[in-house]
């Protein structure tokens, strides 16, 4: 009796061992799906957060008595260092932020004016003169919208620092040592990458979202999101 009870702990053990050891893949190999889903979401994230800035942009309705190429001032909150794009349903119009945060936009033929506020802007050219008559009532605002925004011009820094020091920006994402990611956005006109040579053998784990951009132009568009890790 003992010696057949000695072969079933041998067997019970050898079943605990096996056991820890598939626990143990689970928990700790990068390749795990658990892992990789986790970081996974935590580059997605981290990616988002690290090139998005808040845009903000109202909707002007220019008053009676102004007319077309008329420069106006439109007194709004502007958080400093941002550049503003002003346009109507012709197109863009020239626009400035003087020195005590007003906004000088110089008039097209429609009479709504739409502003947008944002760092990234390009700048905008220099409107003419302004004329202004104390105490008249130029615009009234229709509507206010803030939003946050993925930037082209963020999207490149980030890629750069990607090449240039990747670890550090693993460890700024925290990421697990055994765990690599990579990224790619693809805009109208290009794909930004950032993404290594991946090795041969390995599991890639990837997701796809619909993001907005705001361009170097200063115009917008949609674009697929790729991040992967593995």
């Amino acid at each position: 009796m003992k010696k057949g009870a000695s072969h079933i702990e041998i067997i019970l053990a050898f079943i605990l061992f096996i056991g820890f050891v598939v626990i143990g893949f689970y928990f700790f190999s990068p390749q795990s799906s658990r892992l990789a889903e986790s970081s996974l979401s935590y580059s997605l994230r981290e990616i988002i957060q690290n090139t998005t800035i808040p845009v903000t942009t109202y909707g002007v309705r220019i008053e009676e008595g102004s007319h077309a190429d008329d420069v106006i001032p439109i007194d709004v909150m502007v958080s400093a260092g941002r550049k503003v794009r002003a346009e109507d349903d012709s197109g863009i119009l020239k626009a400035r932020i003087g020195s005590q945060g007003v906004t000088y936009v110089q008039l097209g033929p429609n009479m709504f004016v739409t502003l947008e506020y944002a760092d990234d802007l390009p700048a905008g050219s220099e409107p003419a003169d302004v004329v202004a008559q104390p105490g008249k009532k130029y615009y009234s605002l229709a509507s206010t919208r803030e939003e946050n925004i993925m930037s082209e011009k963020r999207i490149r820094e980030l890629n750069q620092t990607y090449f240039a020091h990747y670890e550090d920006l693993k460890k700024e994402f925290n990421l697990p040592d055994r765990v690599d990611f990579g990224f790619n956005i693809r805009l109208q006109d290009m794909t930004i990458t950032s993404m290594p040579p991946i090795p041969g053998g390995v599991n890639i784990y990837s997701t796809n979202v619909r993001v907005e951009v705001l361009r170097e132009n200063g115009e917008r568009e949609f674009s697929d999101l790729v991040v992967s890790v593995w």
